[in-house]
């Protein structure tokens, strides 16, 4: 039954936005009562975590798959923006999930996790002389996190009419190119 509030959440969640559906709707959803959700949850913000938890461990797993992949550099570049925006989330659940629920969002949705990955990542490339040598990863890692932290402000995104996906392949060019015009290096 645990499973089967989660994932009726979840469809709320998308239906009517984390801070907009109730308990009820869970309740209709599923036919049951409101007294047998609180039989197995105490709050509904303990449903929430419980639906942040599976999402962060799908999210997690897709993007340890991602590097695990063997293949070259510009591959699991490419694999891991596919993972990143491939996510069973809608752009603005994050965002706010950080605003009505600030303490579930950074135990579940924190991109912490995505540190040994990045510095993996930038390890293979420069191993593979694909980042230059003179380039301190530390700072590469610092400026890809943050960077990734930024497309949490899905209101950027929908002003400028960018999709994630778009977004970090412009990031991808952006970090791997440069911003110089060719002709111009």
């Amino acid at each position: 039954m645990k499973e089967r509030i989660i994932d009726s959440t979840w469809q709320q969640i998308l239906k009517y936005g984390v801070k907009r559906f109730t308990v009820q709707d869970i309740a209709t959803d599923l036919g049951i009562s409101k007294k047998t959700i609180y039989a197995h949850f105490d709050s509904k913000e303990e449903i929430i975590a419980a639906v942040c938890a599976n999402l962060a461990a799908a999210d997690q797993a897709a993007h340890t798959e991602a590097m695990e992949a063997q293949t070259g550099f510009f591959e699991r570049v490419d694999s891991l923006i596919n993972a990143h925006s491939h996510r069973r989330m809608p752009l603005t659940f994050r965002s706010d999930l950080k605003r009505y629920y600030p303490e579930i969002f950074a135990r579940y949705m924190s991109l912490e996790f995505l540190k040994d990955i990045y510095h993996e990542l930038l390890a293979q490339g420069l191993k593979e002389g694909y980042i230059r040598s003179d380039i301190h990863p530390l700072i590469l890692e610092l400026v890809l996190g943050k960077c990734m932290e930024a497309f949490d402000d899905t209101q950027l995104l929908t002003e400028y009419d960018i999709t994630l996906q778009q977004g970090l392949h412009i990031l991808r060019d952006v970090l791997l190119y440069g911003v110089l015009a060719p002709d111009r290096h």
